[in-house]
């Protein structure tokens, strides 16, 4: 055991307190050694108030801690825990001032039946980590970061504070096709919902905002490609050391959901499928549960096989076999058949998008076509509207451009246009210079659909753009 390089925070001694102490280990799953420069930290706190900040009870830091699993012991004042509370110990592994891997949800320990052990799971950060050895390979280059800076698809995770209960665990699983599936669970009130979706950004406030069948949206702050930020319900930041964050470790792995769902359902050559309206999103129906009885409603309402039909029921959305071949997919089981609705339609209209707070993914620069390069995020142009002063920020995957817009009807002027001075290699060097001057010849706009085209005073095509996240 390494207990070498161990710093007690605290001010008093284990045995000020009558010796009492909160012994854990920590540990991830990454495959990877810890440098010797690594502090690893774990920290007490009680986490009762959601509208407080935590109160810190201990806090323990190792230096060089070695590779997990990384024992520690963290002494606390007795005196100071109520039953009625919730005490919570989180943890983090920071590598030359970098946070390498974190603990993403609450690890309760001493009231509400937990003990004063606990085993922490950390999770990834996103960053890069030293390999640990030659067989592992060099670290390939990270993935083009779309506008939004969200590393895609991918499932965030997260215990969050909760008023009446020990925390809300969330499961949030997000797709780059703007579809988002949402489990969450309240811990201790035998309580879960589950919501599906879609999702978009206001580039004005990073905020990522899912629309699903709830009352009100969720809201939050992108703080990181891999980290999410709970918001409030007006969309503002929530001022708190408590944990709101959402972290992903750069995978997805759906998880089961159990909803009314209401979509248009197909059935032909003894085979169903299901599309959800809300999302878009196409699915076979299994033939278990409450199927048979949806099969006959629809055979008894649509005059020919292959017809669309509204349905609405109970259902699930999980793994099950393939028809054919080996593996299994998402279906839909069917739990509890409500009725079909002969006049009714799952259209979704595509109106025309915004020139005012969208993301617009640049496609061509006059002639020429636009390529993300690895490493760096895709060319982009965001006009943010303003009570006064209206903004424009665009980039090639390099420096940022920034400046003014005026626009009126069809017509729209870029003004007072600075960048930042980094050195670009190629081709971004190029990209900025095109970049540039297109912004300076900008007089005209047109928005059909998704997409947006600049052009010059002439009427010349001098810029395509196109709406990935609105």
């Amino acid at each position: 055991m390494r207990w070498h390089g161990i710093v007690l925070l605290l001010l008093l001694a284990p045995d000020a307190f009558g010796g009492e102490v909160i012994t854990g280990t920590a540990r991830f799953r990454e495959r990877i050694t810890v440098p010797p420069e690594a502090v690893f930290e774990a920290t007490l706190e009680d986490v009762s108030r959601a509208d407080a900040p935590a109160d810190v009870l201990g806090q323990v830091r190792v230096d060089s801690p070695g590779n997990p699993p990384i024992r520690f012991e963290i002494a606390y004042d007795a005196t100071r825990i109520k039953p009625n509370h919730t005490y919570s110990v989180r943890a983090r592994l920071i590598v030359n001032g970098r946070l390498m891997f974190v603990t993403d949800r609450i690890y309760p320990v001493l009231t509400r039946g937990a003990g004063s052990t606990v085993e922490l799971l950390l999770k990834k950060t996103g960053g890069p980590l030293p390999r640990d050895s030659e067989k592992e390979g060099a670290m390939s280059a990270e993935a083009v970061l779309p506008a939004h800076g969200l590393q895609l698809p991918a499932t965030f995770r997260g215990d969050l504070p909760c008023a009446d209960c020990e925390a809300i665990r969330h499961h949030l699983d997000l797709w780059p096709d703007q579809v988002f599936h949402l489990h969450r669970e309240w811990v201790g009130r035998n309580l879960v919902r589950d919501e599906v979706g879609r999702w978009r950004v206001d580039p004005s406030r990073q905020a990522l905002i899912l629309y699903g069948g709830g009352e009100m949206p969720l809201q939050f702050e992108i703080k990181a490609p891999n980290r999410l930020r709970l918001l409030d319900q007006a969309g503002k930041p929530i001022v708190s050391t408590l944990p709101y964050d959402l972290v992903s470790d750069g995978t997805l792995t759906p998880a089961d959901l159990n909803l009314m769902l209401a979509g248009e359902m197909i059935y032909m050559a003894d085979a169903a499928r299901f599309t959800d309206c809300l999302t878009g999103r196409s699915y076979p129906i299994a033939m278990e549960g409450d199927f048979i009885k949806m099969q006959r409603a629809y055979q008894q309402t649509v005059s020919k096989p292959g017809a669309k039909l509204y349905v609405n029921f109970e259902g699930s959305v999980t793994d099950r076999p393939t028809m054919e071949g080996k593996g299994t997919e998402r279906a839909i089981v069917v739990r509890r058949f409500i009725n079909v609705w002969p006049q009714q339609r799952c259209e979704r209209a595509m109106a025309d998008s915004s020139l005012t707070n969208t993301y617009w993914r640049i496609v061509k620069l006059g002639e020429e076509p636009v390529h993300a390069v690895e490493g760096r995020r895709e060319p982009h142009l965001v006009l943010r509207k303003g009570e006064g002063r209206h903004t424009a920020v665009a980039t090639v995957g390099c420096n940022h451009m920034t400046g003014s817009y005026t626009f009126a009807g069809e017509t729209l002027r870029f003004t007072e246009l600075a960048s930042t001075k980094m050195a670009c290699p190629p081709p971004m060097n190029e990209l900025e210079r095109h970049l540039g001057d297109m912004l300076a010849k900008v007089r005209r706009w047109r928005i059909k659909g998704p997409t947006l085209e600049l052009s010059d005073e002439s009427g010349k095509t001098v810029g395509l753009l196109e709406a990935v996240y609105f």
